[in-house]
């Protein structure tokens, strides 16, 4: 289920929307795959640690907030609780855009009003982040009725997020599925999580494992079937065509070396005053292992800032003008 909610969703693809070429995609892809599979690793130590240091701990969800308010010192404390903010703002933010992208995009203007213009499509845009912000902050306030953040998580991941991935994901794999054939595979996919929720003697594992299963066989056998439609099988023709015709070189971005001294140079800037914040309150709370640990913290931002800004200060002159695509 993972692999599959993170090879569909939107706001991880847009990573690759932003890349020079074909062998950039590459490298991000499996840059994020490495990331992916590392970090977690160290989100879930807390919690781990929690059941051994915490045992009697009443909420499971407080885990990790309880065992920094153990080993933290205040100050870093207080910097994790603005990193925990500021990721969720930045993932929030992303998966608005998107919403609201597709919603005025794909949706709006190519369903309702092909004629929109940029104003109005603008307008679109706001209110779908607007509403979709609405009823994100109307979930929450019940969130607990679900169980629990991870719990909730779970459920609408299984029950919607594997139907509605398999056919992005899939449809850019094989060539016979057809367009009602992914709208099948959402509503069967559906409707089989809601069963399977509904009967608790059926682990939540094996569950999965039958809800992808089925969704991925309503898609395959939607192409066993070929079109009749000589326009539609030109169209998944031309797209395959495109997908697998490399960019041409006239047409990749190139970066301008004074862009790319900025960027170390804003980098540099900002591993500083992270160096500088981890020094400080690290400082203050020497005897305990969390202050040493942020000693750590602030000598690593600090190599890494002068190493950018090194970079920034080195004149780059084998770099062309800049070029964007159309």
């Amino acid at each position: 289920m993972i692999t599959l909610k993170y090879n569909g969703n939107w706001a991880f693809i847009q990573r690759f929307y932003s890349v020079r070429d074909e062998a950039a995609a590459r490298k991000a892809g499996v840059l994020t795959a490495v990331l992916f599979l590392v970090f977690p690793a160290f989100y879930l130590l807390p919690a781990i640690a929690a059941r051994v240091a915490l045992p009697d701990l009443p909420d499971r969800e407080m885990a990790y907030v309880a065992m920094s308010l153990r080993v933290l010192p205040e100050g870093v404390m207080g910097l994790m609780l603005a990193s925990m903010f500021a990721a969720t703002m930045s993932a929030l933010d992303s998966d608005y855009n998107v919403m609201s992208s597709v919603m005025t995009r794909d949706v709006y203007q190519r369903l309702i009003r092909p004629a929109a213009g940029n104003r109005e499509l603008m307008w679109v845009a706001r209110l779908v982040t607007v509403a979709v912000g609405g009823i994100v902050l109307v979930g929450a306030l019940f969130i607990g009725g679900f169980g629990g953040a991870f719990e909730a998580n779970r459920l609408f991941t299984g029950l919607f997020g594997i139907p509605m991935v398999v056919p992005l994901v899939f449809g850019v794999l094989w060539r016979g599925p057809r367009p009602a054939g992914a709208l099948a595979t959402v509503v069967v996919g559906i409707g089989v999580g809601l069963y399977l929720h509904a009967h608790s003697e059926v682990s939540w594992p094996v569950a999965t494992l039958i809800e992808i299963a089925v969704s991925v066989a309503t898609l395959w056998m939607s192409g066993l079937i070929e079109s009749r439609d000589e326009a539609y099988r030109e169209r998944v023709a031309t797209f395959f065509t495109r997908l697998a015709t490399p960019i041409p070189d006239t047409d990749k971005p190139l970066e301008a070396p004074e862009f790319r001294r900025a960027l170390a140079l804003l980098l540099a800037f900002v591993l500083a005053a992270a160096s500088m914040l981890y020094a400080t309150m690290g400082a203050r709370s020497l005897a305990e292992p969390g202050g040493l640990l942020a000693l750590v913290a602030a000598g690593t931002c600090a190599i890494l800032a002068g190493a950018f800004y090194l970079c920034g200060r080195v004149p780059q002159t084998s770099g062309r003008p800049n070029r964007s695509r159309d």
